[in-house]
């Protein structure tokens, strides 16, 4: 050995381990093992390349969308904008379970004619008096129905008849009625 160096041992081709292949140390003049450690990369500075933050300003950072300053307080902007959203909403909201609660009250006072009437003309149909028909009928209806009880030859015919409260819409006067027909027994 001359000089001090490192001594050069000539190999005779890539060694390998029992697990993972080729090692990373291949002979003068072959490539690189596929499964080699990557080389690292060049070195990045501060910021380039990580990933931004939306919304970020990469020269300055500042955050030019949210309206919260850097010491975590919000712009005096913002103040009441949920306020005023709620005020505009509110009514429009009221409106609307109004509405679903007239629609509701209407189909179950419908339901209730449409009970009443098949109930009065089955008890008809049967022979009861039109007395016992009309309390049956006024029974499964509610208060404040009318019912009307008609006789055609074998037919008779039970209508009821119930008015709904409007309540403050005052949409105008709306009735539930309903009939319901059934042949006499002899």
């Amino acid at each position: 050995m001359t000089g001090g160096g490192a001594a050069v041992i000539p190999s005779q081709g890539p060694t390998r381990s029992p697990r993972s292949g080729p090692t990373a140390s291949p002979s003068p003049g072959l490539a690189p093992s596929p499964r080699a450690a990557p080389s690292p990369g060049p070195t990045r500075g501060p910021g380039i390349g990580a990933p931004a933050r939306a919304g970020v300003d990469r020269a300055d950072g500042v955050d030019r969308t949210s309206r919260t300053s850097r010491t975590g307080r919000t712009d005096r902007s913002d103040r009441g904008t949920v306020t005023a959203e709620l005020a505009l909403a509110l009514p429009a909201v009221v409106g609307v379970l109004v509405v679903v609660l007239l629609l509701a009250t209407a189909a179950t006072s419908q339901l209730r004619c449409a009970d009443a009437a098949r109930a009065g003309a089955r008890a008809a149909a049967l022979g009861e008096p039109t007395g016992v028909v009309t309390a049956i009928a006024d029974r499964l209806a509610g208060p404040g129905a009318s019912v009307r009880v008609d006789h055609d030859g074998v037919w008779v015919t039970v209508t009821v008849r119930r008015s709904l409260a409007s309540g403050p819409l005052g949409v105008g006067d709306l009735t539930a009625q309903a009939s319901a027909t059934a042949r006499v027994e002899p």
